[in-house]
């Protein structure tokens, strides 16, 4: 394995089904109690075996922090479909309200759609927010994902 990983993971992610996307997002899982280690900037050394461990402890210390954040993108995207269901019951009890859904969080509905998609499809599979993957790999692929979990056996292995 090379120190960094320069592909593009949405674009490869994307031409993914069955077992072959279940390999990927295996081998894209990162332990959630690795130690992250700030960037030393005055690390310097002459000797390549020392910067290779360097550069090593700082790729594995940058795949938790993509895993960090993906699962704080679900967490908020599930608050993001429990306040639309709030807000659609304030609009059935209030129908004088002329607010709106996309004025109240003030994105755009493509936006705000987009993550309750995502947020719904995998509310139960928490192992996804350990993925050092982009929100936006896991979007584009929602589709082979959800058909992924279709199967029994490999949906209990997510959750």
């Amino acid at each position: 394995m090379s120190v960094v990983n320069t592909k593009n993971k949405t674009k490869q992610m994307s031409e993914l089904t069955g077992e072959k996307l279940i390999l990927f997002l295996k081998e894209n899982l990162v332990e959630d109690n690795l130690l992250i280690t700030p960037a030393d900037e005055n690390f310097s050394t002459t000797n390549l075996g020392d910067a290779r461990v360097f550069l090593k402890q700082a790729y594995q210390s940058m795949q938790v922090s993509r895993a960090k954040l993906l699962s704080a993108t679900l967490n908020v995207d599930l608050w993001l479909n429990k306040g639309y269901a709030v807000f659609e019951i304030e609009k059935i009890c209030n129908p004088d309200n002329s607010l709106t859904w996309s004025s109240w969080v003030k994105e755009s509905k493509s936006y705000v759609a987009k993550y309750r998609k995502v947020a719904w499809m995998l509310e139960s599979y928490k192992k996804f927010g350990n993925l050092a993957l982009s929100f936006d790999s896991i979007h584009v692929n929602r589709e082979n994902i959800k058909e992924m979990l279709q199967n029994q056996n490999i949906a209990a292995q997510w959750k």
